[in-house]
């Protein structure tokens, strides 16, 4: 499916997203920006479920298993080469000057085209890797939206250092929205077109007196409907990028002044390998299970991370759009006062996330069966399991983007190290004892095994607060206990 990546004449500078002075009140600031990151997000992931339940009954699920594939492989190289020019766009305090913006364009653009020639140059590896021929012919074309993303203007990285989320939301938005409508119109032209083609080989087979009931295609015949998501993918990103042009600012052009320069590879440079290990982090377990899970079941379980990890996406966002800059802020004028207030956001994002973890907890296989297909019904079992594992990881997210905004990227570093290394450690552990079954357990239980790690790497800017996770670990098993009882007395 295509990934989730969005206005007109004002004179506020707020809503036009043009550099400007910062509110006075960081916590109206915060407040402002975590509504509109809530409902923003919100809005996207109905969009994407909605987008998804059209397209799993217009194609098969073998689709979506080979769209996990090729996500995984762009991911990987846009994530091996990241650095960490948007963060760095709004932790440095030269970044308003247009020479600056220019230089961070310039050398995003020669990211981009290294990366889609790297696209091209490992696209045979990869088809091995995967064991899916089909491969070589889709990640040339879909590796597009490496270089097309490179293309954005970086007047976009403002809007985040501005905390103009609204602006942000609405450019996502427009982007899944557009991405969406290529989508389900090519799956349903090829949908049209199978069904014709089908009817056609069954009508030729009776008349010859063959067995009409079991027609066989080509598995090329199948494929063709992917060709659906990776169109809608490059069309999202086309009209993002052209999007981002509209965003007031400086005029995008070539420049290269080695003082910025230094300054954004230098910042960079932890950014790169955490970057790495991020990807690690987020993909490992599919990446993995590519090579011991059939096709279509990659695709169910697919459809069951899209879910679980909605969560831990929606707290990351918030914390990169929002928490990220008002927190580099507060470090810079007043950081005595960021443990008070990281503790207090947790708080309140615990409060209203972790009920929705339970809810998938409870009642996921219900909901998996309600809304899909009984060939997608596996995906119920899954979701229970990763929404368990995502407690832990959506407690930790507001804690980890505190490092960037101190500007401590080594410590960033061995955060995405301590988590890629222990989801390693437990998926190799469980592969062991239990085949597949046990690498996906092996992700529900790595969180827990990195919680020492994010604990002590937190203690030295005082955000590591012990009785605060020992409260959500403690209420979500006691909800979780009483309520999977209450359903197993209800419905035997």
């Amino acid at each position: 499916m295509p990934d989730d990546p969005a206005s007109g004449p004002t004179h506020d500078p707020v809503a036009a997203g043009a550099p400007m002075a910062r509110p006075r009140s960081l916590k109206r600031l915060a407040i402002r920006g975590s509504v509109w990151t809530f409902a923003g997000y919100g809005i996207t992931q109905v969009i994407r479920l909605g987008g998804n339940i059209i397209l799993t009954s217009l194609l098969f699920r073998e689709a979506f298993g080979l769209m996990v594939m090729i996500n995984i492989y762009l991911q990987g190289l846009a994530m091996l080469t990241d650095l960490g020019i948007a963060p760095s766009i709004v932790q440095n305090p030269k970044a308003e000057d247009p020479e600056f913006l220019r230089t961070a364009w310039t050398l995003q653009l020669l990211r981009g085209l290294g990366l889609w020639l790297g696209a091209l140059a490992f696209t045979l590896p990869a088809a091995w890797y995967f064991n899916q021929p089909a491969l070589r012919v889709f990640l040339p074309v879909a590796g597009l939206n490496l270089l097309i993303v490179s293309l954005d203007s970086t007047n976009l990285h403002l809007l985040h250092r501005h905390v103009n989320v609204p602006l942000q939301t609405l450019l996502s938005v427009i982007t899944q929205v557009a991405g969406l409508i290529v989508s389900v119109t090519g799956a349903l032209v090829w949908r049209v077109y199978a069904e014709f083609r089908t009817l056609s080989a069954m009508l030729e087979a009776f008349s010859t007196g063959g067995d009409w009931r079991h027609v066989q295609f080509d598995e090329s015949f199948y494929w063709m409907g992917v060709w659906a998501l990776v169109a809608g993918t490059l069309v999202g990103m086309v009209f993002h990028t052209l999007l981002t042009y509209q965003i007031p600012g400086p005029r995008m052009g070539f420049a290269w002044r080695k003082e910025y320069a230094h300054q954004l590879i230098h910042f960079g440079k932890w950014i790169f390998v955490s970057s790495l290990l991020t990807f690690l982090a987020n993909n490992l377990d599919r990446t993995v299970l590519a090579r011991f899970l059939d096709i279509g079941m990659l695709g169910v379980y697919g459809i069951a991370y899209m879910f679980a990890s909605s969560i831990v996406g929606l707290l990351r966002s918030l914390s990169n759009s929002v928490l990220f800059p008002v927190y580099a802020e507060m470090a810079r004028e007043r950081p005595e006062a960021l443990r008070k207030r990281s503790t207090h956001v947790r708080l309140l994002l615990m409060a209203v996330t972790l009920p929705v973890l339970w809810g998938m907890v409870l009642v996921g296989p219900e909901f998996i069966k309600f809304v899909y297909q009984p060939e997608y019904w596996d995906a119920g079992y899954l979701l229970q399991l990763l929404a368990c594992g995502s407690i832990l990881s959506g407690m930790a997210a507001p804690v980890e983007v505190v490092f960037l905004a101190v500007g401590d990227s080594f410590r960033h570093f061995l955060t995405m190290l301590s988590r890629s290394a222990t989801l390693l450690l437990a998926m190799a552990i469980g592969g062991y004892l239990n085949g597949s079954a046990g690498i996906i357990w092996g992700v529900v239980l790595a969180p827990a095994l990195q919680y020492p790690f994010l604990s002590a790497l937190g203690r030295k800017y005082g955000v590591w607060v012990p009785w605060l996770d020992a409260l959500g670990v403690v209420v979500s098993a006691l909800v979780l206990a009483a309520g999977l009882w209450c359903k197993r007395l209800i419905l035997g």
